[in-house]
């Protein structure tokens, strides 16, 4: 899901941001209609594909993904293309749930585990795209979820640093 700011000045959320969710089950995408009309919110809901997302380039200020990316069948697709439609210098999080390698496994691990073993994929950190910056892992509830989070570089800033280095 992506944040994209409306032209308004406001500081309201709901007032000056524009939501757009995406899946690749029109059924989901239909219970999350109906779950946010009752909360009065009326998000822009795309059916489609993370590994070929269907808007422009550097057209969010922010983007999400929460849970499933470990399922995915293009998981370094997916994250190019969170990274395309990331306007330079904005935010891109990834939110799964996981195993931490570097600590002891904690109950809720071994239990989430047994229930879906594919969770033992670290966070993806080694498949993010070049252009991710600023790359910290962190984990929350219970350890059993991750949050890999980036910056996407401003324009020309790698390209700048690197040609720093190189002279």
């Amino acid at each position: 899901m992506g944040a994209k700011a409306a032209s308004s000045g406001s500081t309201s959320r709901r007032e000056c941001c524009r939501a757009v969710g995406l899946d690749i089950s029109a059924g989901m995408l239909s219970r999350r209609r109906r779950k946010l009309r009752g909360r009065g919110v009326r998000p822009d809901l795309v059916l489609g594909d993370a590994a070929g997302l269907p808007f422009r380039d550097a057209s969010f200020e922010a983007v999400l993904h929460h849970g499933g990316i470990a399922e995915f069948p293009d998981r370094p697709g997916a994250l190019a293309e969170m990274a395309r439609v990331a306007k330079p210098g904005a935010k891109v999080v990834i939110c799964d749930p996981g195993v931490p390698a570097d600590r002891p496994m904690r109950l809720v691990n071994r239990l989430l585990l047994k229930l879906q073993p594919l969770y033992a994929t670290p966070p993806p950190v080694d498949l993010l795209p070049e252009q991710a910056e600023d790359v910290r892992v962190s984990w929350f509830r219970g350890e059993a979820w991750y949050m890999l989070e980036f910056v996407k570089e401003s324009s020309g800033q790698k390209a700048d640093s690197e040609a720093a280095v190189e002279a």
